[in-house]
């Protein structure tokens, strides 16, 4: 079996779990759209979930894995600290993204990707990173450091400079031999947060020694809209001077370079 340069792994969340389960398959079906925009075909794609959207896209890259596990309730998860910050409703979200995440990692790994990339459902990814992963391979992996929000109702375009690692889940792409293999059947509700806890990933990799870098270039664009888990669409309501500066210094125009780029 050959090497793939790129293992794209989209952890689907369950119906149940949907505000709006039309609006996500639509924004999952943009995302697929996204990946299999790169400019080579030396990718795979795995979409894991529990329920298939109302629209697919399909693409001979993408394989479409039913997600072997029930979702678990917070009850059945094991080891949660008193001190815990999420919700019961978080907890579980976050450890069934976590799980989906790990489990397609496995399956990448199986066929022989030699990166890995989580990629949020809602999420899209520039058409340079194939490119640039296969030109420049680091054998230890790389985040993204500049993105773009895109406030979808508001049609608007913001810039971040630093720290897109800090608020989206999209921003790991790790060499294969540095993602543990987990236990899939464990119940713990750390183990799947290799991937899922995505700024602490290069400082879990630095304390074994492993340095990742930033990707030099704006990646990926984190959609605000009205399924996101934090509510970041409501971030831009209002008149205060934050918001202002928002849009007077980090606005981006939506060119045609950009929409050919991300498929935006």
């Amino acid at each position: 079996m050959n090497n793939i340069t790129i293992g794209f792994v989209i952890a689907l969340k369950p119906k149940f779990n949907s505000n709006n389960w039309e609006n996500d398959s639509k924004l999952l079906y943009q995302t697929l759209e996204s990946i299999c925009n790169q400019e080579s075909e030396d990718f795979m794609a795995f979409l894991v979930y529990h329920d298939l959207p109302d629209i697919l896209f399909n693409h001979r890259k993408i394989h479409f894995l039913k997600f072997p596990f029930s979702f678990c309730t917070f009850e059945s998860l094991d080891k949660i600290k008193a001190e815990h910050r999420e919700t019961p409703e978080g907890t579980t979200y976050f450890f069934d993204q976590g799980k989906k995440i790990m489990y397609g990692a496995e399956i990448a790994k199986f066929h022989n990707c030699k990166y890995i990339m989580s990629v949020d459902f809602d999420d899209l990814i520039s058409n340079k990173i194939l490119k640039y992963i296969t030109e420049d391979d680091n054998r230890s992996g790389y985040y993204v450091e500049k993105g773009y929000i895109y406030y979808t109702e508001k049609k608007l375009l913001l810039r971040r400079k630093k720290r897109m690692n800090g608020i989206n889940g999209s921003t790991n792409i790790i060499y294969h031999q540095n993602i543990s293999n987990v236990d899939l059947f464990s119940n713990d509700v750390d183990s799947f947060s290799f991937f899922s806890a995505h700024y602490y990933t290069k400082f879990r990799l630095l304390d074994q020694g492993i340095v990742i870098k930033p990707l030099p270039f704006y990646a990926i664009i984190y959609r605000a809209h009205i399924s996101n888990w934090f509510n970041i669409h409501t971030h831009m309501n209002g008149f205060s001077l934050k918001i202002i500066y928002k849009y007077l210094f980090q606005r981006h125009f939506i060119t045609k370079a950009i929409k050919k780029e991300f498929r935006l």
